[in-house]
Protein backbone atom coordinates (compact mmCIF):
# COMPACT_ATOMS: atom_id res chain seq x y z
CA UNK A 1 0.00 0.00 0.00
CA UNK A 2 1.10 3.14 -0.75
CA UNK A 3 1.04 6.71 0.64
CA UNK A 4 1.84 10.20 -0.46
CA UNK A 5 5.85 10.65 0.64
CA UNK A 6 4.66 14.23 0.80
CA UNK A 7 2.08 13.64 3.41
CA UNK A 8 4.49 11.29 5.12
CA UNK A 9 7.10 14.40 5.16
CA UNK A 10 4.81 16.37 6.95
CA UNK A 11 3.30 13.60 9.54
CA UNK A 12 7.38 13.32 10.26
CA UNK A 13 8.01 16.54 10.39
CA UNK A 14 5.07 17.40 12.49
CA UNK A 15 6.07 14.58 14.99
CA UNK A 16 9.62 15.39 15.17
CA UNK A 17 9.03 19.68 15.34
CA UNK A 18 6.38 19.57 17.95
CA UNK A 19 8.56 17.34 20.15
CA UNK A 20 11.96 19.24 19.54
CA UNK A 21 10.21 21.99 20.22
CA UNK A 22 8.80 20.61 24.33
CA UNK A 23 11.95 19.37 24.82
CA UNK A 24 14.17 23.22 24.30
CA UNK A 25 11.36 24.59 26.37
CA UNK A 26 12.23 21.77 29.09
CA UNK A 27 16.14 22.76 28.26
CA UNK A 28 15.06 26.65 28.91
CA UNK A 29 13.12 25.76 32.30
CA UNK A 30 16.65 23.76 33.02
CA UNK A 31 18.67 26.02 32.46
CA UNK A 32 16.64 28.90 33.98
CA UNK A 33 16.58 26.54 37.56
CA UNK A 34 20.43 25.49 37.08
CA UNK A 35 19.60 22.14 36.31
CA UNK A 36 23.00 21.67 34.70
CA UNK A 37 25.29 22.74 37.44
CA UNK A 38 26.19 25.86 36.61
CA UNK A 39 27.06 24.54 32.87
CA UNK A 40 24.12 25.41 31.27
CA UNK A 41 26.26 24.66 27.33
CA UNK A 42 27.18 20.74 27.69
CA UNK A 43 23.39 20.53 28.69
CA UNK A 44 22.18 22.57 25.35
CA UNK A 45 25.50 20.17 23.64
CA UNK A 46 23.47 17.15 24.66
CA UNK A 47 20.16 18.05 23.51
CA UNK A 48 21.10 19.85 20.08
CA UNK A 49 23.49 16.93 18.65
CA UNK A 50 20.33 14.53 19.39
CA UNK A 51 17.47 16.55 17.69
CA UNK A 52 19.36 18.82 15.20
CA UNK A 53 20.90 16.65 12.64
CA UNK A 54 17.45 15.24 11.62
CA UNK A 55 15.40 18.69 11.96
CA UNK A 56 18.46 20.21 9.83
CA UNK A 57 17.64 17.09 7.43
CA UNK A 58 13.95 18.25 7.13
CA UNK A 59 14.16 21.56 6.50
CA UNK A 60 17.17 20.56 4.23
CA UNK A 61 14.68 18.86 2.00
CA UNK A 62 11.28 20.87 2.35
CA UNK A 63 13.71 23.84 1.06
CA UNK A 64 15.30 22.13 -2.19
CA UNK A 65 11.93 21.00 -2.34
CA UNK A 66 9.61 23.77 -2.39
CA UNK A 67 7.67 25.02 -5.31
CA UNK A 68 7.85 21.49 -7.14
CA UNK A 69 5.19 19.14 -7.89
CA UNK A 70 4.75 16.67 -4.20
CA UNK A 71 1.54 15.06 -5.64
CA UNK A 72 2.38 12.41 -7.54
CA UNK A 73 5.07 10.87 -5.71
CA UNK A 74 4.67 8.19 -3.01
CA UNK A 75 6.35 5.36 -0.42
CA UNK A 76 5.76 2.19 0.31
CA UNK A 77 3.38 2.68 3.56
CA UNK A 78 5.20 0.13 5.70
CA UNK A 79 8.74 2.22 5.40
CA UNK A 80 6.70 5.36 6.60
CA UNK A 81 5.38 3.08 9.22
CA UNK A 82 9.12 2.34 10.44
CA UNK A 83 10.18 5.83 10.17
CA UNK A 84 7.51 6.70 12.51
CA UNK A 85 7.58 3.93 14.96
CA UNK A 86 11.82 4.41 15.01
CA UNK A 87 11.15 8.10 15.73
CA UNK A 88 8.57 7.26 18.27
CA UNK A 89 10.93 5.10 20.10
CA UNK A 90 13.77 7.87 19.87
CA UNK A 91 11.91 10.55 20.71
CA UNK A 92 10.79 8.37 23.93
CA UNK A 93 14.25 7.45 25.15
CA UNK A 94 15.31 10.98 24.90
CA UNK A 95 12.75 11.75 27.49
CA UNK A 96 13.05 8.93 29.51
CA UNK A 97 16.34 9.93 29.81
CA UNK A 98 15.98 13.70 30.64
CA UNK A 99 13.36 12.29 32.98
CA UNK A 100 15.20 9.34 34.72
CA UNK A 101 17.90 12.28 35.99
CA UNK A 102 16.72 12.57 39.37
CA UNK A 103 16.64 8.88 39.72
CA UNK A 104 19.94 8.45 39.05
CA UNK A 105 20.85 11.21 41.23
CA UNK A 106 18.92 9.48 44.00
CA UNK A 107 20.47 6.02 43.51
CA UNK A 108 23.85 6.79 41.98
CA UNK A 109 24.82 10.35 42.81
CA UNK A 110 24.85 11.00 38.95
CA UNK A 111 24.39 14.08 37.79
CA UNK A 112 22.06 14.93 34.78
CA UNK A 113 25.34 15.87 32.61
CA UNK A 114 26.99 12.74 33.58
CA UNK A 115 23.69 10.70 32.91
CA UNK A 116 23.45 12.68 29.34
CA UNK A 117 26.94 11.62 28.77
CA UNK A 118 26.79 7.52 29.29
CA UNK A 119 23.16 8.24 27.20
CA UNK A 120 25.61 9.53 24.21
CA UNK A 121 26.67 5.15 23.77
CA UNK A 122 22.99 4.20 23.11
CA UNK A 123 21.70 7.50 21.57
CA UNK A 124 24.32 7.65 18.63
CA UNK A 125 23.33 4.13 17.96
CA UNK A 126 20.16 4.81 17.94
CA UNK A 127 20.19 8.28 15.89
CA UNK A 128 21.98 6.37 13.13
CA UNK A 129 18.69 4.13 12.64
CA UNK A 130 16.34 6.81 13.06
CA UNK A 131 18.29 9.41 10.30
CA UNK A 132 18.59 6.43 8.10
CA UNK A 133 14.78 5.70 8.27
CA UNK A 134 13.82 9.21 7.99
CA UNK A 135 16.25 9.63 4.79
CA UNK A 136 14.11 7.58 2.94
CA UNK A 137 11.69 10.39 3.12
CA UNK A 138 13.37 13.40 2.69
CA UNK A 139 16.70 12.67 1.38
CA UNK A 140 15.63 10.02 -1.49
CA UNK A 141 13.59 11.39 -4.57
Amino acid sequence: MQISKFSAQKTLAILWFINSGVLILLFVAFTAFDRFDGKPAKGWEWITQNIFPTLTLMISAFTISAGQQQSDLTVDRFYFRLAFGVSLFYLGILYLTIFLAPLAFSYSNLSILDLFAQSNIYLALLQGVVTGSIGLFFAKK
